[in-house]
């Protein structure tokens, strides 16, 4: 058997080591962008619920229009009505501030 290794244990601490370094700079962001998208994706979820809901209170009580603030998971949804005239079914906007800091706006007309 060889006597002679002394230069062993730091060859197998610098593979170790950037082995590890590799791993993090390629699963770090990737983690990161992943979570970004299930938060943006749950974002939109939450626009298009509200949406709808207000679409069906509109429906049901034409008179009356729904406008405010709402608040789910950290962030404030605001709806816009907007009416483009008689007899023309006015277009509701749900606006938000996505994930990334972008405005965004899921919108639908109104019949």
């Amino acid at each position: 058997m060889l006597s002679r290794n002394e230069g062993f244990f730091l060859a197998d601490a610098m593979l170790s080591l950037s082995s590890w370094l590799m791993a993090a700079t390629i699963l770090l962001p990737l983690a990161m962008f992943c979570i970004g998208q299930t938060a943006s994706q749950r974002q939109e979820t939450n626009a298009a619920y509200l949406l709808y809901d207000h679409l069906q209170q509109l429906k049901s009580s034409p008179g009356q229009q729904f406008h405010g603030s709402f608040t789910r998971g950290g962030t404030v949804f605001t709806i816009v009505i907007r009416n483009f005239g008689q007899g023309v079914p006015s277009e509701v906007c749900v606006e938000y501030e996505d994930y990334f800091r972008n405005r965004k706006a899921e919108c639908a007309l109104a019949e």
